[in-house]
């Protein structure tokens, strides 16, 4: 299974800026773990993720909605978690072939080994998805 070497979540705005945020952080991350030559498919997953997420978000405007990005990496694979504060379960859609919208969760499906949801006892959901680093 191998020995998770980070693991730490970082905290985003449940905003139309939170992908751009999370790659840009994801991409700082896999180079300090020596893994640029890696980061397409992670960086890729990751928008989606938490461009989902941020979509899934309600805002609160006493408490600004949020959400948290977590990247752990093993021996052969690294684990992007994604956390947003609303319990619904992620749609795969079916886009037509001329819509915008809607591919986010094929594309995760098809680059990753695995991935699903879970709902933590503090709320929310959080989805994952394991990308192959070989």
């Amino acid at each position: 299974m191998g020995v998770v070497i980070a693991g730490i979540w970082w905290k985003l705005p449940a905003s139309s800026t939170a992908a751009a945020l999370a790659r840009r952080y994801a991409r700082q991350q896999l180079g300090e773990w020596g893994l640029d030559g890696k980061a397409d498919d992670v960086l890729l997953v990751v928008s989606e993720l938490v461009a989902n997420a941020a979509r899934a978000s309600t805002a609160d405007l006493s408490d600004p909605a949020h959400l948290a990005l977590r990247l752990s990496r093993q021996a052969t694979r690294i684990t992007i978690e994604v956390w947003d504060g609303s319990p619904g379960r992620p749609l795969v859609t079916h886009a037509r072939n001329d819509a915008e919208n809607g591919r986010g969760l094929h594309i995760v499906d098809v680059l990753s080994l695995t991935w699903g949801t879970r709902w933590p006892a503090e709320g929310g959901k959080i989805v994952w998805s394991e990308v192959r680093l070989d």
